[in-house]
């Protein structure tokens, strides 16, 4: 488009208006004022506008509101106010407040009194250089709004590869950070703000997950497992375990589980879910994973299943009895922990 100096200019008006709409926020403008800046400019002569012209809008007030979409009165004089004070306009009224035409002796219009819209062709520069800013800002929010909802995409296809479902947390944080995400006045301190948050959450909880899963799922003797370095987590897998002799004996769970599970990555999946049934915190089924074998994960889960009306806290339960070290369950024992009743003594399960 054709820039506008202090000295000539010659530009397409509709053009101009589409700067304006491009930049109305930044100007503090809003629906009001461009439909009163576009009922101004609908009057001018017809074609494109010459810095030679007259460049008043000096039409009477009910054909400008008929061009505003039929515009309140004190609502159209207010959007004028607006645009003046933006410093697209200048009202350049007569001493009774009217507008009109001023014409030579051949009848030709030389001067005006109205709106003069002259500062708004004369600003076309500045308006395009603050476009460019604008633009080049909010390519930079829809950068980061991209780079967080990937990173947000890319740790739920890991995690869901780990355990076979979206933990609560994992979902918690992509709901929240999709709700800033679509927000259209979100700044750049925020989506910063938010991006960090988003990192030191992932950071935080996926090498938890991925050390809860082993590397190597296969369970026999001779086999090996991927261990945590942590030194508080138990070897996960003994050389004579055997899950469907465990099976057979846990009762409670043949409701649940859909035969043997073929791995322990498999077991793992179900068992991550099947926990957030029982209201299994996302902490507390990583740390299972973590330090329980297989056959000892299927005995304290079909403890809790057959347990699961008397056990107030299930979450509270499996956490007390991973910090007491418990190596093992009382078979089909019905007591619960004296901890769960609520009483200050030990926890035995």
């Amino acid at each position: 488009m054709p820039t506008a100096s202090s000295a000539t200019f010659i530009l397409d008006r509709w053009q101009v208006l589409s700067v304006v709409k491009a930049v109305a926020r930044a100007l503090d403008l809003g629906e009001r004022e461009i439909t009163v800046l576009s009922a101004h400019l609908s009057v001018l002569s017809k074609g494109p506008v010459r810095s030679d012209q007259v460049l008043v809008s000096y039409a009477g007030l009910p054909a400008l509101l008929e061009r505003a979409n039929c515009m309140d009165e004190r609502r159209f004089r207010r959007g004028e106010t607006r645009l003046e004070a933006a410093g697209l306009i200048r009202r350049k009224f007569s001493a009774n407040s009217r507008r009109f035409p001023i014409r030579d002796g051949r009848g030709a219009v030389v001067d005006a009194y109205g709106i003069d819209l002259r500062p708004l062709f004369e600003r076309v520069p500045a308006l395009l250089e603050l476009q460019e800013q604008l633009d080049a800002q909010q390519a930079e929010l829809n950068a980061v709004r991209t780079r967080i909802s990937a990173r947000l995409a890319e740790a739920r296809r890991d995690v869901v590869a780990s355990v076979g479902c979206v933990p609560d947390w994992l979902a918690d944080l992509t709901i929240a950070a999709r709700n800033i995400l679509r927000r259209t006045s979100v700044t750049k301190i925020e989506l910063d703000a938010l991006e960090e948050t988003v990192n030191s959450a992932l950071a935080e909880d996926m090498p938890n997950m991925t050390e809860a899963v082993p590397d190597n799922p296969a369970e026999g003797p001779g086999q090996n497992v991927r261990h945590s370095e942590s030194p508080e987590k138990e070897i996960k897998e003994d050389s004579h375990d055997n899950l469907e002799t465990t099976l057979s004996i846990c009762t409670d769970l043949h409701g649940f589980l859909d035969g043997v599970p073929g791995t322990r990555q498999d077991l793992l999946r179900w068992a991550y879910t099947f926990c957030g049934y029982l209201g299994i915190s996302h902490e507390t089924r990583v740390a299972m994973a973590g330090r329980l074998s297989s056959v000892r994960l299927l005995k304290v889960l079909n403890h809790m299943v057959k347990h699961i009306h008397e056990i107030k806290h299930p979450d509270l339960y499996v956490r007390k009895m991973l910090e007491k070290g418990a190596d093992r369950l009382r078979r089909d024992s019905p007591h619960l922990s004296a901890y769960d009743r609520g009483h200050n003594t030990r926890l035995a399960l």
